[in-house]
């Protein structure tokens, strides 16, 4: 009887341990799957992101992640010292780049012409225009403009040259 006691209490507290709750509004989210991405992954990830990269992921579980058509939920701007910048409820801002590794899949996605000079100047400005769209606002609706930003638009912002039109 004892014994069992021990295992119910043991699986009791493995479960209460993968339970999420937020002060406000007041609610609890069972969550027992840790990120994906390894710090193996991340390791590697590391030794290959240079400034200038499009950094993309996903989550598996978060509801973004079913309201968000196509596979990667989120982007944002590589542009050094260990530093992303992208777009998120609160505004765009910075965020380490480890800190932006967690989460369920990640890809990085380069210039063709990156090692060029005319890629490298491009980086420059993609750059210099992630950093000035800091502390602009979210856009929740998510309409074109330059006023408020969502990640994606905020990202493609960065590489104007590149853009692709429907």
């Amino acid at each position: 009887m004892k014994e069992s006691l021990r295992e119910l209490w043991s699986k009791f507290l493995n479960i209460f341990g993968d339970i999420k709750v937020f002060k406000w509004p007041l609610f609890m989210v069972y969550d027992p799957v840790l990120y994906q991405v390894s710090g193996k992954d991340r390791r590697k990830m590391l030794k290959l992101i240079k400034p200038g990269d499009i950094v993309l992921h996903f989550y598996r579980h978060y509801l973004d992640g079913f309201l968000i058509p196509g596979k990667y939920s989120h982007s944002g701007v590589y542009v050094g010292d260990d530093t992303v910048i992208h777009a998120v409820a609160e505004g765009v801002c910075t965020q380490d780049i480890l800190e932006f590794m967690d989460c369920d899949g990640l890809a990085i996605v380069r210039l063709k012409d990156s090692e060029s000079e005319i890629g490298q100047l491009r980086i420059k400005k993609a750059i210099e225009r992630a950093w000035a769209n800091i502390g602009k606002k979210y856009d929740h609706f998510f309409t074109e403009g330059d006023e408020a930003l969502y990640c994606h638009e905020h990202t493609r912002t960065c590489f104007p040259e590149c853009d692709i039109k429907k």
